[in-house]
């Protein structure tokens, strides 16, 4: 067996043993060493290093895995919004009845939009008594862009003797208490022409015909519902209030709430929405009034969680 002698540096060298001794095969010729007792020794195996195949490296393009999360898993934080201000002039329009949100009652002439007079109320708003050719306005809608407003036909109602006529509005029809208007465009006014001699007009309403939430604005339901939990302190006007008492409370019956909300009002909405309110206090409130403020509003909303700041 030819094995290649590993101390060679010119031509390979290979070498047999032999029975008479060493065969050696330069590669230009062949030699013959006697050596029948083989006492030589020439050759070792040579060392060779094993030939490691390249594998080329590969790198995986990285990717981003994509959570799966299960669809009954609860969300992992609570998330609230704040409530602007009530005003005719605000775009959410939160209430079925736009009175509550109306402008406060001008009192007004047949030539002067403000003649500045004193208007006659009652605790909760609305006018008792019209001196000689004053009349009571209102004003919905103001100034708002036309796509905030929902178009249509808006029911108005209310109990007790009056009489009301409408402008920037069409007129549908008109019964005891009841008239049906078609609005479309934004600047809507409602004036009280008349009050009767032994009640005078309460609980007003003015509701759009296919409206289902009975309390909200279908648009704001809709918008409001995503979250937990909803601020009023704007909706109070916390900040610009002089609320000190119970007394100061707004009633639950009052005509409008821009001045402030009440307490039953808002665990009513609560109630309507399943979501729990963030009220504030005013800085003047005194613990009666504190303690009167809540014990009401919990009252009115009996599966809500109540937050107060």
């Amino acid at each position: 067996m030819w094995t290649k002698l590993n101390t060679t540096t010119g031509p390979e060298t290979w070498a047999m043993q032999t029975t008479k001794g060493w065969l050696i095969h330069t590669g230009v010729g062949m030699i013959e060493i006697d050596d029948p007792e083989h006492k030589m020794s020439l050759v070792t195996p040579a060392t060779t290093t094993p030939v490691i195949p390249t594998v080329p490296v590969v790198t995986p393009t990285p990717t981003t895995p994509t959570p799966t999360v299960p669809a009954t898993a609860a969300p992992s934080f609570i998330l609230g919004t704040n409530l602007t201000e009530l005003a005719d002039w605000q775009p959410e329009l939160p209430f079925a009845n736009q009175i509550l949100v109306s402008r406060p009652w001008i009192s007004n002439t047949a030539s002067v939009w403000d003649d500045g007079r004193a208007l006659a109320l009652d605790s909760d708003g609305n006018v008792k008594s019209l001196l000689t050719g004053q009349f009571a306005m209102t004003l919905l809608f103001w100034g708002i862009a036309p796509e905030a407003l929902t178009k249509g036909r808006y029911k108005l109602t209310w109990v007790g003797e009056g009489s009301f006529t409408v402008s920037g509005a069409t007129l549908i029809s008109s019964t005891a208490n009841e008239m049906v208007i078609d609005v479309q465009a934004p600047n809507v006014i409602l004036k009280l022409t008349k009050v009767g001699t032994t009640s005078y007009p309460k609980n007003i309403s003015l509701v759009h015909a296919d409206n289902k939430s009975k309390l909200l604005n279908d648009k704001f339901a809709a918008a409001v519902k995503k979250y937990k939990v909803f601020r009023t302190m704007d909706w109070q006007n916390t900040n610009f209030g002089t609320q000190t008492n119970p007394a100061d409370i707004p009633s639950a019956t009052a005509c409008r709430y821009t001045a402030g909300i009440s307490p039953e009002m808002i665990g009513a909405v609560a109630e309507e929405l399943g979501i729990d309110p963030w009220v504030c206090m005013p800085h003047r409130a005194t613990d009666d009034y504190v303690k009167a403020f809540l014990t009401r509003l919990k009252a009115a909303m009996p599966t809500r969680s109540l937050y107060c700041e």
